[in-house]
C-alpha cells in the first residue's frame, strides 16, 4: 500500500514537472509563429496578392520557414529579377524585391520597355521619362525573354559607352535610331543635336564627340563616320565645317 502512494506520488510529480517544462516551450513556441510578411520594392505587384500566394506561411515558426522556397516562388514570376528575404524576430519576415523595370524605351510597332537583362517589357504607369530606341522591327515581341535582336544589341551597346564613358551625356540621350544598322544617329536634348556614328569603335567615337563638343558651340549636327574627321554642321548658317581631330 505504501509503494503504491509514493508510486502515485512520483507519477504525480512527474506529470506536474512535464507541465513546468512543456509550458514555457509551448510559449516559446508560439512567440515566433509568423504573424506579418514586410514586403518592400513592389510597385507592379500589390501587396495583397503577395499576402495571398504566401497565406499558407502564416502560424508558422519562422525558424522552420524555409527561406529559399519562398524565394524560388517569388522569382518563377517573370516580373520580378530578385529577392533577398530576412527573419525578424519575434515572428515577421521581410522581404525585399526587385522588379524588372525599363532601363530604356523601344519603340517597335509599339512603345515597349527594356530591361536591364534585355528583357522586353509592357510598360505602364511608372514609366519614366527614359531614352529611346527607335527603328527596330520585330517579327514577334516576346515580354520576359532574353532578346537577341541585331539592331537592338548595337544600341544597347552604344548606350552603354555612353554611360561608362560620359554620364552627362547619356543623360542627355533622347533617341538613339538603328532604322539603318550601318549607321547608328543618337540625338541629344536640350538642343536636338543630331549625331551619326556609323557602327563600332563606340569608345573612340564617344572621345572624339567630346572634343567636338568642347570645341564647338550651337551644332546641329556631327557626323564621326569618317576616321580623323568630323563633319560639323551649324545651326546659324546650316554651313558645313571639316574639322581634323
Amino acid at each position: 500500500m505504501h509503494n503504491k502512494q509514493k508510486i502515485k506520488q512520483i507519477i504525480f510529480t512527474l506529470f506536474i514537472f512535464s507541465i513546468l517544462v512543456t509550458a514555457p516551450l509551448w510559449a516559446w513556441s508560439s512567440l515566433f509563429k509568423l504573424s506579418h510578411i514586410k514586403w518592400v520594392g513592389n510597385q507592379k505587384i500589390s501587396t495583397e496578392q503577395l499576402d495571398k500566394n504566401f497565406s499558407f506561411l502564416y502560424g508558422q515558426n519562422i525558424f522552420k520557414i524555409k527561406l529559399e522556397k519562398i524565394k524560388e516562388k517569388l522569382l518563377s514570376d517573370p516580373r520580378i529579377r530578385g529577392v533577398q528575404i530576412g527573419r525578424v524576430l519575434p515572428n515577421q519576415l521581410s522581404v525585399s524585391l526587385e522588379e524588372k523595370r525599363p532601363i530604356i524605351l523601344v519603340h517597335a510597332r509599339k512603345l515597349l520597355g527594356l530591361s536591364l537583362d534585355l528583357e522586353l517589357l509592357p510598360l505602364d504607369s511608372l514609366v519614366e521619362d527614359l531614352p529611346l530606341i527607335s527603328g527596330c522591327d520585330f517579327s514577334k515581341i516576346k515580354y520576359y525573354k532574353k532578346n537577341n535582336h541585331q539592331q537592338l544589341n548595337l544600341a544597347w551597346d552604344l548606350y552603354q559607352t555612353f554611360l561608362k564613358k560620359d554620364l552627362v551625356l547619356a543623360n542627355q540621350i533622347s533617341e538613339i535610331c538603328v532604322e539603318n544598322d550601318k549607321n547608328l544617329v543618337v540625338y541629344f536634348m536640350p538642343e536636338g543635336l543630331k549625331v551619326n556614328l556609323g557602327v563600332g569603335d563606340w569608345d573612340i567615337k564617344v572621345k572624339r564627340l567630346q572634343e567636338v563638343l568642347k570645341r564647338e558651340k550651337n551644332l546641329s549636327s556631327v557626323d564621326l563616320r569618317y576616321k580623323n574627321l568630323a563633319v560639323l554642321k551649324f545651326k546659324e548658317t546650316k554651313a558645313e565645317k571639316l574639322a581634323q581631330i
